[in-house]
Order: structure tokens, then sequence, then C-alpha cells
């Protein structure tokens, strides 16, 4: 490929893009002790946390486009964390009455969650799951393409709109 920030080259096309993982960040952001929660919006900073499977920020949030998402983050000293997320799962009346979230943190899977209202949701994170270095994976089993269900034209596969993501060491 002749640009290496491009995803994809019909010139050069990349059989197996479904498959692999994107390349890793460049940078991973630091999660500190007293850090406010990071915004998914347009402008809120989230972008060095977002890793794929993100569409682009809208206002007041992000939503997920496909069944999986990643993130990451850096921790200087690996300890019991609990992660927020603030959001809206995508629903649609009599067709989709919730979506199921399934999390990961560097490959250890947390319990699946039903999500049906907007509201916010916590994990505990025990610390000998996490490293200096860390990836959530984020499942949206139940993501719907609107288009398909509705008269919305839009074509991404929805689960979930993340208004903020926050980490706080639990004590």
């Amino acid at each position: 490929m002749s640009d290496p920030t491009k995803t994809w080259d019909w010139g050069r096309m990349q059989y197996l893009s479904g498959l692999v993982f994107p390349r890793a960040p460049a940078v991973w952001p630091f999660v500190t002790e007293n850090m406010e929660p990071v915004k998914f919006g347009a402008g809120g900073g989230s972008d060095a946390f977002r890793w794929f499977g993100w569409s682009t920020p809208e206002n007041g949030g992000c939503w997920n486009d496909g069944r999986r998402a990643g993130g990451v983050f850096r921790l200087e000293k690996p300890r019991p964390i609990i992660l927020r997320l603030e959001g809206t799962p995508f629903l649609y009346p009599g067709k989709v009455e919730h979506q199921a979230l399934v999390l990961r943190v560097n490959g250890h899977e947390l319990p699946e969650r039903k999500l049906s209202d907007s509201d916010g949701w916590e994990w505990s994170i025990p610390a000998v799951w996490l490293r200096e270095k860390n990836v959530i994976d984020f499942r949206f089993p139940d993501g719907q393409i609107p288009w398909r269900i509705s008269d919305n034209g839009d074509p991404r596969q929805l689960a979930l709109f993340v208004r903020t993501m926050e980490w706080r060491y639990a004590k």
C-alpha cells in the first residue's frame, strides 16, 4: 500500500482484513488516579482510547460499528479498577428489546450484560488481569443494522452509543 493510513486499497486487496486485528496503536493513553471520565463525543478526547470498531464520534458520543470494538489504556501499576460506561443501547420497539455486551480485558471475559435502557454500567476488573498496556475487547452479539429493521438508512451495525468511559481505582 502506498498510504499506510489507509485500511483498504483496491490495488492491493487485503483478503484477511475482516479476520485480522488492525495494528495496535503506537501510543497507549495513561489512566490516572483522579482522571475525569473520557467523553466519546466529537472533540471529547476519546481518540487515543478507541482502537477499532468505532464510528466517527458524533455530538454527545460514539457508536460502535460491527460486532466488535476495541479500546486501549495504560496503567503505571496494575491495581484493581472499576470500569464504568455511560451510554445508550440501540433498541427498536418490537424488534430489538436489548443489546448484549460482553467485555474482555486482556483476554479475560467478564459476564455478559443485557443492556435495555440508557444508563451507566460498571465492571470490576481484578489486578491480576491487568498489565501496563491493556486491551478492552467489546463484543456486541446482538448488534443490528438499522436499515434492515426500519426505514432508517443507516448501514452501520449498531449496538451501543458510548457517551463516557471512566476508570476508578477500587478501594
